[in-house]
């Protein structure tokens, strides 16, 4: 069943809606990623007032997003830094001044700069994801960058939270969200061990809620898949739906945190180590060698 989905996007509006990525960030609204920087508290406001330096990872996962989950959407302008520069054919220096004129050009006409290596790497990620038989099925029809707002109940209040899922199958009973990993890291029981690491298992189990709190009564999703693939060759991919104990432990996780943001945002106070002076101890294998590392 296609999900009821609208462009008619309000600001602190609950509802399910086809929204630029760019929108959806400048909304109100708590999501997991905000309450993955809250431990402690104080770290919230920091996070939120600094610019993200955009990083070479980040620019190839957006990418492979991109091109799996929107192909007829125009890809953005590339540019492949050369590995070689001036007359002499010197290696590639950023602190070098005609390296950084020309990174500043390209940066100026508004593309994105990768090294051929990392540009390889994408297609060799996207290539691997859209012939893997069960990614055929996955991404043969649905709504891909679906953004969701909810006002859910937490603790004594309410809390405006917003997500936003990367691809919604048709005909299924599942959430699904495309992870680039490291070499060996798609493997079902080192990615369950990174997934706890990342808070990948608070991530799907908040998901599937605001989904399901928006959409349940017409479109339930009760499973939550990961398309997970590794961006070294061979590009393996491994597709990896959480378990139902994972998941409850992540939807606890997801609503102790949002009572934690509630009560923070209704106390205007984000805290951090504590007020008072603490006394610790040096851990047991410490005394056992003697105070030596």
């Amino acid at each position: 069943m296609e999900a009821a989905v609208s462009d008619a996007f309000e600001p602190n509006q609950p509802g399910v809606f086809d929204i630029p990525a760019e929108t959806y960030h400048r909304a109100p609204g708590v999501s997991n990623s905000m309450l993955g920087e809250m431990d402690p508290p104080a770290r919230l406001p920091a996070y939120l007032a600094t610019p993200r330096e955009v990083t070479p990872w980040m620019v190839m996962g957006t990418l492979i997003h991109q091109r799996v989950l929107e192909p007829n959407r125009p890809l953005p302008k590339l540019a492949i830094r050369p590995a070689k520069y001036g007359p002499d054919g010197k290696d590639w220096n950023g602190n070098a001044t005609e390296c950084k004129a020309w990174l500043r050009v390209q940066l100026q006409a508004g593309r994105i700069v990768q090294t051929q290596a990392e540009a390889d790497r994408v297609t060799g990620c996207v290539d691997a994801i859209l012939k893997h038989p069960t990614c055929q099925d996955i991404f043969a029809a649905g709504r891909s960058e679906v953004s969701i707002f909810n006002r859910l109940d937490v603790g004594g209040g309410r809390v405006l939270t917003k997500a936003r899922l990367d691809w919604i199958p048709d005909d299924s009973d599942s959430i699904v969200d495309v992870k680039k990993v490291g070499k060996g890291k798609a493997a079902a029981e080192e990615f369950i061990k990174l997934a706890i690491e990342r808070r990948y298992h608070v991530q799907a189990a908040s998901y599937r809620h605001n989904w399901n709190a928006q959409m349940g009564t017409t479109d339930p999703r009760e499973k939550f898949t990961f398309v997970v693939v590794e961006d070294e060759a061979p590009y393996l991919v491994n597709v990896i739906a959480l378990g139902w104990r994972t998941m409850e432990l992540g939807l606890d996780l997801y609503f102790e945190d949002l009572d934690l943001y509630r009560r923070c945002l209704e106390a205007n106070r984000w805290a951090g180590y504590g007020d008072e002076p603490k006394v610790v101890e040096a851990p047991e294998w410490v005394f056992r060698k003697g105070g030596r590392l």
